[in-house]
């Protein structure tokens, strides 16, 4: 049903990376807005798995690039 092409893959994978970008820089002002300082283990946790998405969907890029 859902044909997976290289090409796919790497918009796909630059998709995400815009997203999780997005998603960082609105986390990130959020919590300099909006979150009070005894929040600071959740906004710690926020921010860390935005981190770790950006950093998953840019291996995926590295990935898709490698195999053309």
């Amino acid at each position: 049903m859902f044909i997976r092409s290289p090409m796919m893959e790497l918009g796909l994978a630059l998709g995400g990376a815009l997203i999780f970008s997005l998603y960082l820089v609105f986390d990130t002002q959020r919590i300099m807005r909006k979150t009070s300082p005894e929040e600071y283990i959740d906004a710690a946790i926020q921010i860390y798995l935005d981190i770790t998405r950006l950093f998953i969907e840019i291996l995926r890029i590295l990935e898709a690039t490698r195999r053309n």
